[in-house]
C-alpha cells in the first residue's frame, strides 16, 4: 500500500535515455529534468550537457567533514556554477552536512551565504545531511529531534540570506523529518532502482538513479525529475498563501493513492 500524494503515476512516462518526464491532467509538459554535481565530475562540457536537454542542475557548493568537522568549499563549484550559468541552465545548490544540531546548521549556511556572495540562483539550497555509518563519526547517531531541528535551522538561515531552501534525503532519512519541517521546504527525495516511489510523504523533486548518461559528463550521474514546469516553487511568500488557500502549495496535480536505498550526493558523489 502507498500514500497520500500529489501525482497521478500513470502520467510519468520514460524516455529512451531512461529519463523521466510528468504531464498534467491536459497532456502538458509538467516537470523538468536534472543532474547534481560536485569535484568528483571533473571536465564537464557544459555546452554538451545544456544541449542533451538537460533543464537544471543542482551543484554541491561544499560541505562538512565527518571527523574533524571543518568546512570546506567543493573545489569545482565555482566552475560548476560559471558553466551551467552560461549555457542557460537554472541552478540549485547543495550544501553535504555533518551537522551535530541546529547551531552547527546555521554555520554551514552562514558559510554558503558566505561563499554565494548575494549571486543569483534559480532553485532552492538543499540540506543534505547523511549519516555516516562509522561509530567514529561526529554526527554518528544523530536524534531525530536534533536532525529535525538542524535542518529547520539551516533551511531558516538561507531564507533570511534571501534564498529558497529545501532538503535532501531517502525516504528513511526524510520520515525522520517532523510534519512541520517536512511541509514547509522542498522535499528533494533519493530512490533508486524502482518504477515508483514509495514515500509516504510529499515531495517535489525524486532522484531517481545514480546511473543516468548525461552529453558532456564523464561519468553515470544521479539524475532528477522536479514536478513542475515553474519556478520558483517554496518560498516563505509562498507558503503564506498556501495556508491563505486551503494548504494548497501549488504543486499538485491530482490527489490519488499510491503505493533501504543508498543515496550518493555526498562527499562521494
Amino acid at each position: 500500500e502507498g500514500s497520500l500524494s500529489p501525482y497521478n503515476w500513470a502520467n510519468l512516462t520514460e524516455d529512451e535515455k531512461g529519463r523521466l518526464h510528468y504531464t498534467d491532467a491536459e497532456g502538458n509538459p509538467a516537470s523538468m529534468v536534472g543532474f547534481d554535481t560536485s569535484e568528483w565530475d571533473t571536465n564537464t562540457d557544459w555546452s554538451l550537457v545544456a544541449e542533451d536537454g538537460i533543464q537544471f542542475v543542482i551543484i554541491r557548493i561544499g560541505y562538512r567533514g565527518s571527523s574533524l568537522g571543518g568546512l570546506y568549499e567543493d573545489n569545482l563549484f565555482e566552475t560548476s556554477y560559471k558553466g551551467a550559468t552560461s549555457n542557460g541552465l537554472l541552478v540549485g545548490l547543495y550544501f553535504f552536512s555533518q551537522a551535530t544540531g541546529a547551531q552547527e546548521a546555521r554555520e554551514e549556511a552562514d558559510f554558503v551565504l558566505e561563499l554565494l556572495d548575494g549571486r543569483p540562483l534559480d532553485l532552492p539550497i538543499m540540506f543534505d545531511h547523511e549519516g555516516i555509518a562509522d561509530p567514529e563519526s561526529r554526527a554518528y547517531g544523530m536524534s531525530d529531534a536534533d536532525y529535525s531541528a538542524a535542518a529547520r535551522a539551516f533551511c531558516s538561515r538561507i531564507e533570511h540570506g534571501g534564498y529558497m531552501a529545501g532538503i535532501y534525503g531517502n525516504r528513511y532519512a526524510i520520515a525522520r523529518l517532523s510534519d512541520e519541517v517536512r511541509e514547509d521546504y522542498t522535499i528533494w527525495l533519493a530512490e533508486w532502482d524502482t518504477d515508483l516511489p514509495h514515500a509516504k510523504f510529499d515531495f517535489s523533486i525524486w532522484q531517481f538513479t545514480n546511473a543516468g548518461h548525461v552529453d558532456g559528463m564523464w561519468r553515470r550521474v544521479d539524475t532528477s525529475i522536479w514536478f513542475t514546469d515553474e519556478v520558483p516553487l517554496k518560498t516563505p511568500e509562498s507558503r503564506a498563501a498556501a495556508d491563505a488557500d486551503d494548504g494548497e502549495d501549488g504543486l499538485s496535480v491530482t490527489d490519488v493513492d499510491n503505493s533501504p536505498e543508498e543515496n550518493g550526493t555526498g562527499e562521494t558523489g
